[in-house]
């Protein structure tokens, strides 16, 4: 299903949407997007993520907020890690994060809009300008 996945956390059955409500949270709980940051802190706030966006779209948008707590998110993936089950609990995640239409469409969008970071320099002969890497004479 299109960025839909059921888990087990806590003592039940609970189903993550990663939809654009659930990049919203996303986005909204990695400000920078540094990447330096706990792999395990980033399953954590994927997996809270996808609890918002289920809960959003199963309330009709009524109800944005999670009914869970990030602090259960966490003292669930905790209890993965101790019992050391966190990869085989990811995995159905990460599938669904990466079926997810709505996050694939975010992505495209993004990398249209990366440029590159360096002019290249034929393109600048072409249009008759100088390369600022190489030394100019004045």
């Amino acid at each position: 299903m299109n960025g839909y996945v059921q888990i087990q956390l806590g003592d039940k059955l609970r189903g993550l949407k990663f939809n654009l409500h659930a990049i919203k949270t996303l986005e909204s709980l990695f400000p920078n997007s540094n990447i330096e940051q706990d792999n395990i802190l980033q399953a954590t706030k994927m997996i809270y993520a996808g609890l918002c966006g289920n809960r959003y779209v199963k309330t009709y948008g009524t109800e944005p907020v999670c009914e869970e707590t990030f602090e259960e998110v966490s003292d669930w993936v905790d209890e993965w890690v101790i019992n050391k089950t966190i990869t085989e609990n990811l995995k159905p995640i990460f599938e669904a994060f990466a079926s997810s239409k709505a996050i694939s469409n975010q992505v495209e969008e993004k990398k249209n809009l990366i440029r590159p970071i360096a002019p290249n320099p034929q393109t600048m002969e072409e249009t008759g300008l100088k390369s600022t890497n190489t030394p100019t004479e004045y």
